[in-house]
């Protein structure tokens, strides 16, 4: 994910939006740094906050498929097209945007469903870095410190995931600074 002029860079994305004030405020902080990211939405949420979806859109971000219910897809069989289906029409109403990408929750996705997604020219996303939540119950990884830690073995390319909902203004900053610092760039994810 190397620029042009060699300057390392890394990706941001925000799962399981948009989520009112937060979606608001990630907005505004990539905005005053000049940074682009990927909003991975969920459906029931982009339906039930459709303008910060488009204001997602209008600032130059793309707007990636999170499923509609946020479900855990190896077990939901028949519903899982569904899940996918429903929430990219959505997107591309809302937004006007014909990229395909779909990071499923959890980051769990049969065989057969990425097979599926694949032949559908569905890139799926995952991601190298995920700062607030660790382990595999989740558990939410909480101050800026914390947060800082994880992104220290940063590398040219990765993609870094946070929600929305479980970060705040100042460890999101603190994040973006911390980067920096060590030479970072941010780029979108590669389409």
């Amino acid at each position: 994910m190397s620029t042009t002029t060699g300057r390392k860079t890394v990706a941001l994305t925000f799962d399981d939006g948009p989520n009112p004030p937060y979606t608001d405020q990630i907005l505004d902080i990539l905005k005053k740094e000049g940074i682009k990211a990927t909003f991975f939405v969920c459906g029931k949420n982009a339906k039930k906050h459709p303008a910060l979806v488009k204001r997602i859109a209008k600032e130059g971000h793309l707007v990636g498929n999170h499923s509609y219910y946020h479900q855990y897809l190896p077990s939901l069989f028949g519903l899982t097209n569904k899940e996918i289906v429903e929430t990219q029409k959505l997107i591309e109403t809302l937004t006007g945007q014909k990229q395909k990408l779909f990071r499923a929750p959890w980051g769990k996705i049969p065989p057969w469903l990425k097979s599926k997604l694949e032949s559908e020219n569905i890139k799926i996303i995952e991601w190298d870095i995920m700062v607030d939540y660790k382990g595999l119950l989740g558990t939410t990884v909480g101050s800026p410190d914390e947060i800082i830690n994880r992104v220290a073995s940063a590398k040219d390319g990765n993609i870094i995931v946070l929600h929305e909902k479980t970060h705040g203004t100042d460890a999101l900053y603190k994040l973006i600074k911390s980067l920096k610092e060590k030479g970072f760039g941010f780029s979108g994810i590669r389409v």
